[in-house]
C-alpha cells in the first residue's frame, strides 16, 4: 500500500516537473537516509515527495520526505539552521528557525518543508495545539492526505491542559466543514485520542460512532441477499479499526472479555499490518482475563514473534503479558526468556518494573 501511495506521488511530482517548472533554488546539499548530495538544485516540494536535480550529472531525483534527513541552503539561513536543530532534536530552537523561513524566502518548496518539520517540532516542544493546528492544514489538501496521515500528532498533554480544549475545538470545527471522508476520517482518529485523555466519557461515545458508521454495510446479492462488503478506504479504514478497538478495550478494563472477545472478532477481517500489535495485544489481555492461558500466550507470541523488529506500542505489554500466561502453564523457561527480553529491551517501561517484581516473588 505504501508502495502504491508513493508511486503515485513520485509519477505526479515527475509529470509535474517537466511540465509545469516551479520556483527552483540551489542548495548546498542534501542528506538522503544518511547519503549526502553535495550539489544539487531543488525544484519543487509537495505531496510528500522532495525532487531535486543532481549536479553536474543532471539527473532529476524524487524522494519521499520521511526519507530526507536534512536540507542544506546557503541563501535560506533559517531553514538550514531549523534543520540542524532538526537532527539535534533541540525542537524549541527548531521552531524558532522553521518559524522564521517565510519572512526570509518566498521559494514554496522551503516554506513548505518547514510546516511539515514543524508538526513534529509542535509535537515534540510541548505545543501541542500548535501542531495539530499545522497538521490540519495541510491534511486538508488533496495531495497530502493519504501519506500525513502517518504524521499524526501524538504527544496529547495530561488531562486539564488547557491545549486539550483548543484541539478539541479546532479538530470538531475542521471535522465539521470537511465533505470528504478520506479527510475526516484522520481527524476523527486524533480527536478519539484527544478524547481519551482529556474527557474519557467522549471518548467511548466516538469510539462507538467511528465503530458503526466507518463499516459499510454489506450489499443486497441477487444469488443469496448478501455479498462482502466493498473495501474500506485506507483513512476511514484507520478510523473504523481504532474505533473498534477503543470499543474492545474498554470492555476488557470494565471485565467484560467475552464481549471485547466478539467486537474484536468483527474488526479481525480489516486489520492491517499498522493495528495488528494492538489488535494482538488486547485479544491476549482479554483470554488472560477470561484464564485461557493457552490462546492468550499465542496471542501475545505472534506479536512478539512477527513485529519484534519494529517494536510497536504495546511490544512491552505482549511481553509482560507472555511471560505472565506462561508462568501459568508451567513453562517457566519461555516465561524467564520473556522476563529478560522486557528487562533488557525496556528498562524503564511500567511493564519492565512488573517484571522484576514478578521475578522476585519467583
Amino acid at each position: 500500500m505504501t508502495k502504491n501511495i508513493f508511486g503515485y506521488f513520485v509519477l505526479a511530482a515527475t509529470v509535474s516537473a517537466i511540465l509545469c517548472p516551479r520556483q527552483t533554488a540551489r542548495a548546498a546539499g542534501i542528506t538522503i537516509k544518511g547519503l549526502l548530495y553535495p550539489k544539487v538544485t531543488i525544484r519543487e516540494a509537495q505531496g510528500g515527495v522532495l525532487t531535486f536535480q543532481i549536479h553536474p550529472s543532471g539527473k532529476i531525483k524524487l524522494v519521499p520526505l520521511p526519507q530526507v534527513d536534512k536540507v542544506r541552503s546557503d541563501k535560506i539561513k533559517a531553514l538550514t539552521n531549523g534543520e540542524r536543530m532538526y537532527v539535534a532534536q533541540k525542537w524549541k530552537r527548531a521552531v524558532d528557525a522553521y518559524e522564521a523561513v517565510p519572512k526570509q524566502t518566498d521559494q514554496a518548496w522551503a516554506k513548505y518543508l518547514a510546516s511539515i518539520r514543524l508538526i513534529t517540532c509542535y509535537d515534540n516542544a510541548n505545543m501541542f495545539d500548535k501542531a495539530v493546528e499545522t497538521w490540519v492544514n495541510l491534511v486538508r489538501r488533496p495531495d497530502e492526505t493519504a501519506w500525513l496521515v502517518r504524521l499524526r500528532p501524538a504527544n496529547v498533554p495530561p488531562r486539564g491542559a488547557v491545549a486539550n480544549k483548543r484541539v478539541i475545538d479546532l479538530l470538531k470545527k475542521a471535522i465539521r466543514s470537511e465533505d470528504a471522508p478520506a479527510v475526516r476520517a484522520p481527524m476523527e482518529a486524533l480527536l478519539l485520542k484527544v478524547y481519551k485523555i482529556a474527557e474519557p466519557d467522549k471518548a467511548q461515545d466516538l469510539a462507538h460512532i467511528l465503530a458503526t458508521r466507518s463499516k459499510p454495510r454489506p450489499r443486497k446479492d441477487v444469488k443469496n441477499g448478501t455479498a462482502p462488503p466493498p473495501p474500506i478506504p485506507g483513512a476511514g479504514k484507520a478510523a473504523y479499526l481504532d474505533g473498534g478497538l477503543e470499543v474492545a478495550r474498554s470492555k476488557i478494563e470494565a471485565g467484560q472479555y467475552d464481549q471485547a472477545l466478539d467486537d474484536l472478532d468483527k474488526i479481525k477481517p480489516d486489520i492491517d499490518p499498522a493495528h495488528y500489535p494492538q489488535w494482538g495485544a488486547l485479544r491476549g489481555r482479554a483470554l488472560q482475563g477470561k484464564e485461557e492461558w493457552l490462546e492468550a500466550g499465542l496471542a501475545y507470541m505472534r506479536v512478539v514473534i512477527h513485529f519484534g523488529d519494529k517494536r510497536p506500542p504495546v511490544y512491552p505489554q505482549c511481553l509482560l503479558g507472555a511471560a505472565q500466561v506462561h508462568n501459568k502453564m508451567g513453562r517457566t523457561d519461555v516465561a524467564e526468556t520473556c522476563y529478560n527480553k522486557l528487562i533488557q529491551n525496556f528498562p524503564d517501561s511500567p511493564e519492565a518494573k512488573t517484571a522484576r517484581k514478578e521475578i522476585v516473588r519467583k
